[in-house]
């Protein structure tokens, strides 16, 4: 899956670099200024759409190399050249929107559930992770290094591979509430329930 991942995002690039030469032909036979800024402007959209593609293709392939539990695949759900499922083990999926090199959205669902960015998981459990990943990506991200944001929070993300195995740090239960712990910490990705998570490892 992640070779036809990768084709597919090679082909968009080389189409985004076809265009952009059409583009310069197109701009050298314009005379009028406006025309040219415009074009210029879409040119440069362009560019910065091809480099954004290279950098997800790089980020997830060696993502997919570096787990061998998480599996990564241009989404079906979701008609987007930059949205991603997500497979951790036997444990959840997930379905991520990127934006440019921003992470703007993500829906967790059980691993048993069809997978879409529209409807929330049945579970309360994968509901209450969507709405920590969700937090996670604020967390991470970076104006200054997107790349390494999106890098930061997909580890972070990975930590989820023993949502039913660790026990709380604080409490050390498996089950509070009927429920696993659900957060996971922003710096080491220690386990807690939703009522044992420490306050600062919510707000820095």
């Amino acid at each position: 899956m992640m070779e036809e991942l990768q084709a597919a995002l090679i082909a968009i690039t080389v189409l985004r670099s076809n265009v952009d030469h059409v583009f310069g032909i197109f701009l050298n036979e314009l005379h009028n200024s406006e025309g040219r800024k415009l074009v210029a402007n879409l040119q440069k959209l362009l560019s910065t759409i091809n480099v954004n593609l290279r950098q997800i293709n790089y980020m997830m392939t060696t993502l997919t190399r570096f787990f061998d539990d998480m599996t990564i695949s241009q989404s079906e759900s979701v008609n987007s050249d930059s949205s991603f499922d997500i497979t951790l083990g036997y444990v959840l999926k997930a379905v991520i929107i990127i934006r440019g090199m921003v992470i703007e959205w993500i829906v967790v669902k059980g691993y048993e559930e069809s997978i879409d960015i529209w409807t929330q998981s049945r579970h309360k459990v994968f509901r209450k992770i969507t709405e920590n990943a969700l937090a996670a990506i604020l967390h991470f991200d970076s104006v200054e290094y997107p790349e390494f944001g999106i890098q930061s929070f997909m580890i972070w993300f990975h930590t989820l591979i023993n949502l039913f195995n660790d026990p709380c740090t604080h409490c050390g239960l498996h089950l509070k509430q009927f429920l696993p712990p659900t957060w996971r910490d922003f710096s080491n990705g220690d386990a807690y329930h939703e009522e044992c998570k420490p306050y600062f490892s919510i707000v820095r």
